[in-house]
């Protein structure tokens, strides 16, 4: 395909899967739109869809692949890139799309006119005028997981600068942006391409003026004990949300070692020991894969006893989904029933418990930051708890509100 015949035409720019993903397409509508290109909000009135597309699961290439069947049904021609495309374009190719690697994007924007010859703001997304920003702060991975793509897609460390990334940071607050959130393939490798760590940008995003507060994204458990001292001094910034993301996996060692995690179940039980030393009633999440190849009944079970152990607030559970490429995809597979109880049982575990932590919040009053406004507005409080409200709210107001009813995954005032 001539990508160059695209220019005079309408875009619809899409991105499907993770946060980064999308705040990257928010960043191409941004390079494209620079550059003289009609950007649209809604696909019906395109001419191209240009989707960024998710190599994490084989339920990703489904959707994918269904995106761009429905789309060129419509008459509409479409152009993948993102994951999918550097890892997997046979995804995208196989469905009649035309694929974009990440390694080619730059050479495809500046065939278009758009001019990268800035401080990598290229793939950075502009400050909306809204409550929420999510900002990238830099590609690529640090670890080397036997189960993921993502490294095969997004290759080694390259941090944002953070003149950048505050200049972006203070810009959004100015348009009205009350939380910040900050994303990446692994945050806590940001930094260490230019001789800095991540509690350092924190730490200056914390001491920015305006009245926002910054969430910060997954952080990876491995080699996370060097420096939380430091990251848990950032997060006693009254503009950090006290809310921790730590994706440990599993609880199981042997399992931890297949999946070349970097660190063991006792580093993973002093990090959250810690985390919850400092801040006791952090928002703790974490992510949990199920039927790993060679997961047994056994190392299941020490994940299981993890979840009763620890107070977690929220766990992403999913079943392992083998990955081309990938060492772990030619390893012999747990049988599909066998993951689906185990997810079955570990999702059941954590709602429970879940319900119970925010149960506690019932009949309590709470301070809350608004961050949606509309029919049915949300706040966060200070450790990033949702709370729905039953009355007119505009983002950025800080409340008190009486918790009166509360599920696994919200606080709700009437």
């Amino acid at each position: 395909m001539d990508f160059t015949a695209i220019k005079g035409k309408r875009a619809f720019v899409e991105g499907m899967g993770c946060a980064l993903s999308q705040a990257d397409a928010k960043g191409l509508a941004k390079s494209l739109r620079d550059a003289g290109m009609v950007i649209v909000e809604d696909s019906e009135d395109a001419d191209v869809i240009i989707i960024n597309g998710c190599a994490v699961r084989e339920a990703s290439d489904r959707k994918l692949s269904s995106s761009i069947r429905r789309f060129r049904d419509a008459g509409k021609e479409v152009i993948v890139t993102g994951c999918s495309a550097e890892a997997y374009p046979s995804v995208g190719l196989s469905a009649g799309a035309s694929v974009i690697p990440l390694r080619d994007r730059r050479r495809f924007l500046e065939s278009l006119g758009c001019d990268l010859s800035g401080e990598l703001g290229d793939l950075l997304p502009p400050p909306p005028k809204g409550p929420i920003y999510t900002i990238p702060i830099g590609t690529g991975c640090g670890g080397n997981c036997s189960f993921c793509a993502t490294k095969l897609a997004r290759g080694v460390i390259a941090s944002y600068p953070p003149g950048t990334l505050l200049r972006l940071v203070k810009e959004a607050v100015e348009k009205g942006a009350v939380e910040v959130d900050v994303t990446a393939v692994e945050i806590n490798s940001w930094g260490k391409d230019l001789g800095m760590s991540f509690p350092e940008l924190l730490g200056m995003m914390a001491d920015l003026p305006g009245d926002f507060r910054v969430r910060v994204g997954m952080i990876n458990p491995r080699g996370l004990l060097d420096w939380i001292d430091d990251l848990l001094e950032a997060y006693r910034s009254r503009k950090v949300f006290k809310f921790f993301h730590v994706p440990v996996q599993s609880f199981s060692d042997k399992v931890l070692k297949d999946m070349r995690r970097g660190y063991t179940s006792d580093e993973a039980f002093e990090i959250l020991r810690k985390v919850r030393s400092a801040f006791p009633d952090a928002s703790v999440h974490t992510d949990i894969i199920v039927g790993f190849p060679g997961e047994t009944d056994e190392d299941f079970s020490l994940t299981v006893d993890a979840m009763k152990r620890v107070k977690f607030d929220k766990v992403n559970v999913a079943r392992y989904s083998p990955r081309p490429l990938t060492d772990a995809a030619a390893w012999e597979q747990v049988p599909d029933p066998i993951k689906k109880a185990r997810s079955d049982l570990l999702s059941a575990l954590w709602k429970q418990r879940a319900l119970e932590i925010n149960r506690e919040y019932v009949g309590k009053e709470v301070d809350a930051l608004v961050v949606q406004g509309g029919s049915c507005p949300t706040a966060r409080t200070e450790n990033y708890k949702q709370v729905v409200l039953r009355r007119p709210a505009s983002p950025g107001e800080r409340l008190k509100v009486k918790v009166m009813e509360a599920t696994p995954i919200d606080l709700r005032s009437f």
